[in-house]
């Protein structure tokens, strides 16, 4: 079972009143099911299941998650039911296979939103992992270390890659069939490592285009992936036109139109604005006030640090011991002791995910990525990040769409550009010490 959970308020800010209703539905045609088995032990899930709203608006529920239920394919419609008993529009929410607590915001389905046009009578493929699995990839090593292979598995409506333990030089590029196209738009939504396993050069993910064999062995294709390199992590992105032959990886030069300028558009640091503290049988109890109040999804047992304009309220890593999201208060044991107790007053400074948690502070993201025309001597690639679940995905006509052109490199070793046509896919690499990073779900449009 996991923990799920959520707060709703109504447009006035007020907090809502009544219960959420959850039903195990249909993915594609979202009908109830009437029965579904779960875990493969003989138990059934069959009804629904109420669940009253605190005083702020706030519902915590347990659910199975979606891959340990069978049949494959479903949901669970989340259903606001007012004070007055009236039903609002069903949110679907494809809950992971353990663990949690998880933010509703954090899992919620979004194909009921309409996609970005694509030219007629183009191509589109839509992977929806729930749905269908690691079916239709191959997956072509770019770099290998020895032995070693990657595991691919399905944790609701993610796509997880794990790494096989202690290696350094694996990547791998996963490619879907029937994208064999020269111009093309990826978009998935970079979940990132797993939450705690953060060692500061343990993942990258990316995007890749034109991506086919060029012969004795060599590949060839453009990418866009994060970085680990020079102290840096997701918010920084690498491009590059590409080639490898499982061995060596070599790399085209570009003209800096991309690394990390967009990073103020995925940023989840929060802005504190009120702190306090009190004595709790000789424990420090400190509660930061943040903004946004819904905090991106902060909860507890992540270690975020704390720069304030008060030096008691500073540390480098501290546990949140909760979070209250509509109210916008973080919850965590710390400070001087003997204890100074401090009344509730104004504040300036930060809270930002740290530590084995730092790459929380930028995902999950959404991303997408172009890649169209160009000659030998250049390419240029477009790129759009926003905040997954919280921000809208932006236009491509967006200030913040990032362009870097990719250029041959100076030592000859990409003496071209990739032009295509080939396949487009994922980059996965450096899963250190069998660490995880998982995507959402991925949409390919052909463009030309």
């Amino acid at each position: 079972m996991t923990t799920v959970t959520g707060s709703l308020r109504l447009p006035d800010g007020r907090a809502a009143l009544g219960r959420v209703r959850f039903e195990l539905v249909d993915r594609t045609t979202r009908r109830p099911l009437d029965r579904a088995a779960f875990d493969g032990q003989g138990r059934a899930i069959v009804g629904r299941t109420d669940v009253e709203l605190d005083q702020d608006g706030r519902w915590e529920v347990d659910l199975p998650g979606q891959s340990s239920i069978d049949p494959p394919g479903t949901a669970w419609a989340r259903i606001h039911i007012d004070e007055n008993g009236q039903p609002g529009r069903p949110v679907l929410l494809v809950v992971p296979a353990a663990g949690g607590p998880v933010s509703e915001h954090e899992i919620m389905l979004r194909d009921d939103e309409p996609s970005p046009p694509a030219p007629a009578g183009a191509a589109v493929v839509e992977h929806a992992w729930e749905r269908h699995g690691w079916d239709g990839w191959d997956e072509v090593t770019i770099t290998e270390h020895g032995s070693q292979v990657v595991d691919r598995s399905i944790d609701g409506a993610r796509g997880v890659v794990t790494g096989p333990g202690p290696e350094g030089a694996l990547r791998v590029a996963l490619l879907r069939r029937g994208t064999e196209w020269r111009d093309g738009e990826v978009r998935s939504i970079i979940h990132g490592p797993t939450p705690g396993t953060w060692t500061g050069n343990n993942a990258q993910q990316g995007h890749l285009h034109r991506v086919r064999p060029i012969g004795d062995g060599w590949w060839e294709g453009i990418a866009v992936w994060t970085s680990v390199v020079f102290g840096r992590g997701y918010e920084y992105l690498h491009v590059a036109s590409v080639r490898w032959d499982g061995t060596t990886l070599l790399q085209s030069s570009n003209d800096g139109g991309a690394g990390d300028r967009d990073v103020a558009w995925i940023d989840r640091r929060l802005q504190l604005v009120t702190k306090d503290r009190i004595d709790f049988a000789g424990f420090p109890i400190t509660r930061l006030g943040v903004v946004p109040s819904h905090g991106y999804g902060l909860a507890a047992g992540t270690l975020v640090a704390v720069d304030a304009d008060d030096d008691t309220f500073d540390t480098a890593s501290v546990e949140v011991q909760g979070f209250d999201a509509p109210a916008g208060f973080v919850q965590a044991i710390y400070g001087p002791t003997p204890v100074t107790p401090v009344s509730l007053t104004t504040a300036r400074g930060h809270v930002t995910p740290a530590g084995a948690y730092s790459q929380r502070r930028w995902c999950p993201f959404g991303m997408a990525t172009r890649v169209r025309g160009g000659t030998a001597g250049a390419v240029v690639v477009e790129i759009k990040r926003w905040r997954a679940g919280w921000d809208p995905e932006p236009g491509w006509d967006d200030p913040r769409v990032m362009r870097a052109t990719v250029t041959p490199d100076g030592g000859g070793n990409v003496p071209e550009m990739a032009l295509g046509p080939g396949l487009h896919g994922l980059w996965v690499a450096h899963l250190h010490g069998g660490s995880s990073a998982a995507f959402g779900p991925v949409t390919f449009h052909q463009l030309d």
